[in-house]
């Protein structure tokens, strides 16, 4: 089992859906999303698996978006806010470039590379980038709790390649 494969168990615990805009930055969590057990909706845009997300969690509860790096990831800041704004627990779970490659300080170092925990930590209660496969669940446990506790609203999980496919045992 990797980081991904953990992620994804987690999570079935709260939801039976998943919405996406695949790419490789998540490459390993895709990947593992197919294998999980769980329903998952491929969207055209980010902004669109975002405000799908939201809507699931209005209905359901809880809400998952997942996105690849860069730009992919910068898309589902809006749908983010939109959550921010109407206190709706959902999870931005976003893949992003190796921790050797990023550059942060930069412009870019890696390939689709954003520091997007900086982006969206004024609107999100809580915004964390992976540093290892164990953190990475503790963190997941954190935010699930902290995104429905209190007055609901989003946080937002970035992943590192190289974590996502780190193994977990």
């Amino acid at each position: 089992m990797n980081t991904s494969d953990a992620v994804w168990q987690t999570l079935s615990e709260y939801v039976d859906t998943v919405f996406l805009v695949p790419g490789g930055g998540a490459s390993f969590l895709v990947d593992a999303l197919g294998r999980s057990g769980l329903r998952y909706v491929a969207m055209l845009h980010e902004q669109g698996a975002g405000y799908a997300a939201v809507g699931y969690a209005m209905n359901k509860g809880f809400g998952v978006c997942l996105t690849t790096s860069g730009p992919g990831a910068s898309n589902a800041v809006t749908p983010c806010l939109a959550a921010w704004m109407d206190s709706v627990p959902v999870i931005f779970i976003s893949g992003n470039v190796r921790r050797d490659w990023q550059a942060i300080g930069q412009r870019s170092r890696g390939v689709q590379e954003a520091d997007i925990t900086a982006i969206v930590r004024p609107i999100t209660k809580k915004a964390h980038r992976a540093s290892y496969a164990k953190g990475t669940i503790t963190a997941l446990m954190d935010m699930i709790a902290t995104a429905r506790d209190g007055r609901p609203g989003p946080v937002w999980l970035d992943i590192p390649q190289d974590v996502q496919g780190e193994a977990y045992v």
